[in-house]
């Protein structure tokens, strides 16, 4: 995994440490997560801003593309990504959207303190 303009290293993960997988992964998962004692206010996610807020406010991923069989990055198709948020009134997803010049899938995420019922 990388990151950045850089190509800055995250991690890397053999093949080895997931012997369920034969040679590739069926889903590739990217989320948000916060988390807090029963009963209390849930954290804000990301920037603490909602997705319509808009770029420069909201939290956001970018740029994601995965590689394929071949060893190629290629940009996740628009119509494989499926969509799940587990507190609607509290956090949101904004759209995915996939840049004119190939270089990622893009999407928005976030919210405020949330007093979940």
């Amino acid at each position: 995994m990388i990151y950045g303009d850089g190509h800055h290293p995250v991690g890397y993960w053999p093949k080895e440490l997931f012997t369920y997988m034969a040679d590739a992964a069926d889903v590739v998962s990217w989320f948000g997560m916060v988390a807090a004692a029963r009963g209390e206010p849930t954290p804000p996610m990301g920037s603490g801003q909602s997705p319509d807020q808009g770029e420069g406010k909201a939290a956001y991923f970018e740029n994601i593309r995965v590689v394929d069989a071949g060893n190629n990055l290629v940009v996740p198709s628009l119509g494989g990504c499926q969509t799940h948020v587990t507190e609607p009134s509290c956090y949101a997803l904004g759209h995915f959207t996939n840049s004119d010049d190939g270089s990622g899938l893009r999407f928005l995420y976030g919210g405020g303190v949330c007093h979940p019922e």
